[in-house]
């Protein structure tokens, strides 16, 4: 058996500020599998999509779903997998981008350099 990776990703859509969450299921072995979203621990059937499973070209199979939702109810959503290859079953969120503390910090450290040359051309 191989276990399941699974990866959600988002997508906002511009016209009503809703967002597409993705599911993507991928690398698992055997074929059956089973895949929902929850909202608040309950199976959520609300706006969401299913593909069909379908054969990797290694042997194992991929498969994903998707539900859309508030913005402001992402936390109470996780795509919930179940699967031979894993010992429990899983429940993954939305993998937050860690891009803006990235910036931020970048930010603060040019604001540093620029005080310390500052600091040194005029003293």
């Amino acid at each position: 058996t191989e276990p399941p990776v699974v990866t959600v990703t988002r997508r906002t859509e511009v016209e009503d500020g809703m967002e597409t969450h993705v599911c993507w299921i991928h690398g698992f072995y055997p074929r059956e599998i089973d895949a929902s979203w929850t909202r608040d621990g309950e199976v959520w059937l609300q706006d969401t999509l299913h593909a069909s499973i379908a054969p990797n070209a290694d042997g194992t199979y991929h498969y994903w779903l998707s539900v859309q939702i508030d913005p402001k109810e992402r936390g109470r959503y996780r795509c919930h997998v179940e699967h031979d290859g894993l010992q429990e079953p899983l429940d993954v969120i939305i993998k937050e981008s860690n891009l803006g503390l990235i910036m931020g910090c970048v930010v603060a450290a040019l604001a540093l350099v620029c005080v310390i040359a500052g600091t040194l051309i005029f003293f």
